[in-house]
């Protein structure tokens, strides 16, 4: 499983990744509404990343650090983030398992690779309880290839 050690009141920022370009934004609370404080695009290089794929990690740090030191409008203040993977290659499921003794964690990962088409050890897994029934539980499981998560 992934799960971030950030305290929710922690700034941090979205990122975005996809084969042609890398975008950011950074929202902040003003009283009670919330207002953007920055946003940017970044045009990435060709080969950088293919069918969302990294192929060239030098190139894609460099883009990463060009659009955060200079967004379109704002400034990043934070370097919490929040990224967005490419959905072919992320995996959310809906599965219900019965109801046991044994740790929900325990029979998710027992269940897993039934829904997803990696083995347990190649992948990082976070879920959530969704439903709970007299005789099962219905849980969202999202999981995503740790090639792609660690690159």
């Amino acid at each position: 499983m992934f799960h971030s050690s950030r305290k929710k009141t922690e700034p941090l920022f979205g990122l975005d990744i996809s084969d042609q370009s890398l975008k950011i934004v950074q929202l902040k609370r003003h009283s009670d509404k919330v207002k953007m404080q920055a946003f940017g695009k970044y045009n990435l290089k060709d080969n950088v990343i293919i069918k969302g794929e990294l192929k060239n990690s030098e190139a894609l740090t460099t883009a990463i650090k060009e659009l955060m030191s200079r967004p379109i409008f704002g400034s990043i203040n934070t370097n919490n983030v929040v990224a967005c993977l490419p959905e072919n290659q992320s995996f959310i499921k809906l599965i219900s398992i019965e109801n046991s003794p044994n740790q929900t964690a325990d029979l998710i990962m027992t269940e897993i690779e039934k829904f997803f088409p990696f083995a347990i050890d190649k992948l990082y897994f976070d879920y959530q309880v969704i439903n709970k029934h007299r005789d099962s539980v219905d849980v969202l499981v999202s999981a995503s290839p740790k090639y792609l998560v660690d690159g």
